[in-house]
């Protein structure tokens, strides 16, 4: 009958309403379906991993080289702001991913080491750099503490002047640094108990 009564419309209003809810909710697992494959693979998990090293220009740096060496293999750089340096005077003719292997050892850093957009490379290839296989490089940007003293009763001190640091590390353990109050009362901040290595 047209126009539809009154009653026939409440009666279809119901069954609109769930059509409509059904269609969205498998719209909503149908896109997060997407998003899983997209991640995963669409036929199976994928391991993440780092990206493995294409042919290309490779760059060496070792604590032990210096940054008047070329940074090749056998006469490594000393320093990661030598081997950022050398790779941004050949960064915009790249043709192909440069990889940037650090051999182990500590690299302490006297300022912040800072890359940009620049660093990262160009016409669609990659700047990379990884640890040399089988290796650990630590780099850090603590400063040595010397001049120490005895002052008796296990106690040592030294004179940090206007060093101001949050984290103390003595054989490369973390140590208690001097505090008010403390289980040992020190009068001096200076003042700080620890064990040396013989």
């Amino acid at each position: 009958m047209f126009p539809p009564s009154r009653e026939s419309i409440f009666q279809w209003v119901p069954i609109l309403h769930y059509h409509i809810l059904g269609w969205a909710m498998g719209i909503n697992i149908f896109v997060r379906w997407c998003l899983v494959l997209s991640l995963f693979g669409a036929f199976g998990c994928t391991k993440f991993s780092t990206p493995s090293p294409t042919p290309g220009p490779e760059l060496f740096v070792d604590a032990s080289g210096s940054d008047d060496n070329p940074g090749t293999q056998d006469a490594p750089f000393a320093t990661l702001q030598k081997a950022r340096d050398a790779i941004r005077a050949i960064d915009s003719s790249m043709t192909s991913d440069i990889n940037v292997y650090i051999r182990g050892g500590r690299y302490p850093l006297s300022q912040t080491l800072t890359f940009d957009q620049g660093d990262s490379g160009t016409n669609g290839y990659r700047v990379i750099y990884r640890a040399y296989p089988g290796e650990i490089p630590h780099i850090s940007g603590g400063q040595k503490i010397s001049g120490w003293t005895s002052a008796g009763n296990g106690l040592y001190k030294t004179n940090v002047g206007g060093l101001r640091f949050r984290q103390l590390y003595v054989n490369d353990a973390r140590a208690t640094r001097a505090r008010t109050p403390s289980s040992e009362r020190v009068a001096s901040r200076t003042f700080l108990k620890m064990q040396w290595n013989s």
